[in-house]
């Protein structure tokens, strides 16, 4: 490995080496970092084994508009203490042509010289590339898991939130990187804030009375449609979003892969108008909680508890995970109306199962709009995260 480059002395130690790792054993140290690092941390909720290999893996083939990956490990006297992950997102790079590398993955103990070390890394990869800046936390891609947790850390994240000690973002501050963007997550009681607003009951009444809306639960014969309808509300809804990508159909296929053996028809909701779909919301188990003292292992028994607990709705909590309006009926009452009728609809699915909390993620702190929607249902932000970047 080249030299890291030059940082102040207070950030360098003499016993850490950052090496770069592309064989399968570098891998799976790379994959197991997290489960080592922060098994005994009461809120930390271990991601599915198997499922993180395959992501990781699905980037690394080219399956994915990624490429240029560098994986890194930190080491200090022979035991890893720290990684993180480097690369172009062509599909970024062509849409915004800023200049912008990625990281990732980033994983620490609490020693600001380990996130200086594993930064420098990074970045140096980067400037090879020709970037002029570099900008993360993103899980590859922006559609997937982002940012840096910088509050909330009293309660565990939810399915597919990122999960670190409150060190890791004051360690990234002090090597010099700047605040991009705020993302927030929001929690709601389910049992709560009842009644509605009259503001609330009034759209709800509107959506009842206007023949050319309909709300209706995902059709599982047409699950592979429902997805590929609501994904391209998506695109539409949020394309004026910072950093937005679109999904390709592939990764539009992908979703609907991973989202299948999750989501019950209730989970899963439409609003149409004239029968065009117009606006979905999709709350989705959380798998943290079903998986909680899994280690995240799978076997060999733990696809069962897993399984049972989904479906025996011994879950009591949800993530709001993916919604969107169409971008013709954003600025209306219409699509105000719609989406809250779909919120409601959701909640009242999930109480009937035993959910009592959802989390409603993540949110642009600019974006005003929807977080007042969101306030409507009584929810509060509760978690706050940030995305980071530094010129090269």
């Amino acid at each position: 490995m080249s030299p890291l480059g030059e940082a102040p002395d207070a950030l360098i130690d003499a016993d850490l080496t950052v090496r770069r790792v592309d064989d399968a054993a570098g891998r799976r140290a790379f994959l197991d970092l997290p489960y080592t690092l922060y098994g005994r941390d009461p809120n930390f909720r271990p991601p599915l084994r198997f499922e993180r290999a395959s992501h990781l893996k699905r980037h690394l083939s080219g399956k994915e508009p990624t490429e240029q990956h560098a994986l890194f490990l930190c080491e200090r006297r022979g035991e890893v203490v720290g990684r993180i992950a480097a690369f172009l997102n062509r599909a970024h790079l062509d849409r915004y042509e800023d200049g912008a590398g990625h990281f990732g993955l980033l994983a620490a103990v609490d020693d600001q010289r380990v996130v200086a070390a594993l930064l420098r890394a990074a970045e140096e990869h980067l400037r090879g590339l020709g970037m002029t800046q570099i900008v993360g936390p993103y899980d590859f891609s922006v559609n997937e898991e982002i940012g840096l947790p910088e509050s909330g850390f009293d309660t565990p994240p939810m399915l597919m939130m990122p999960y670190a000690r409150p060190a890791l973002a004051e360690a990234v501050a002090a090597t010099g990187y700047e605040t991009k963007m705020r993302l927030l997550a929001f929690v709601v009681d389910l049992d709560a804030h009842y009644p509605r607003p009259p503001v609330v009951q009034k759209l709800q009444a509107q959506v009842e009375a206007d023949p050319s809306l309909r709300l209706r639960k995902m059709e599982p014969k047409r699950f592979r449609e429902d997805v590929r309808a609501c994904m391209a509300i998506f695109n539409d809804a949020w394309a004026n979003n910072w950093s937005y990508l679109p999904f390709s159909d592939e990764q539009v296929d992908h979703v609907a892969s991973e989202l299948k053996p999750l989501l019950e028809p209730d989970a899963f909701w439409i609003g149409e108008k004239n029968g065009e779909p117009m606006a979905f919301v999709v709350m989705a188990p959380n798998v943290n909680e079903a998986a909680r003292d899994l280690s995240g292992r799978m076997l060999p028994f733990g696809w069962a508890k897993l399984l049972w607990r989904l479906k025996r709705h011994e879950v009591t909590t949800a993530r709001m995970m993916l919604m969107g309006v169409k971008q013709d009926l954003q600025k209306s009452r219409t699509g105000v109306a719609l989406v809250c009728s779909l919120f409601e609809e959701a909640f009242a699915a999930g109480r009937a199962k035993g959910i009592k909390t959802c989390e409603m993620s993540w949110v642009l702190d600019n974006n005003v709009d929807v977080q007042r929607l969101i306030k409507l249902s009584g929810a509060e932000v509760y978690k706050t995260y940030r995305m980071v970047g530094k010129a090269l």
